[in-house]
């Protein structure tokens, strides 16, 4: 997890700074990390794709709110 927090950080000082190498560089890492996160949760990365379809056309606040506590 600690990696994802970190490559988290390196991809948005690299958007902040619009480095198009580095977001490439820095979103591939990334998203590397956080698959391997989600296999040690035993989570295919399908499960995340569904969850994207599902908010297909909602709204941030009306997704959040909608959310089960």
């Amino acid at each position: 997890m600690k990696k994802v927090v970190e490559e988290a950080g390196e991809f948005t000082f690299a958007v902040k700074d619009k480095d198009e190498k580095e977001i490439i560089y820095e979103g591939a890492d990334l998203i590397f990390h956080f698959l391997v996160a989600l296999a040690s949760q035993n989570i295919h990365p399908e499960r995340i794709e569904q969850e994207l379809k599902r908010r297909m056309g909602t709204s941030g606040i009306e997704e959040k709110k909608n959310r089960p506590s």
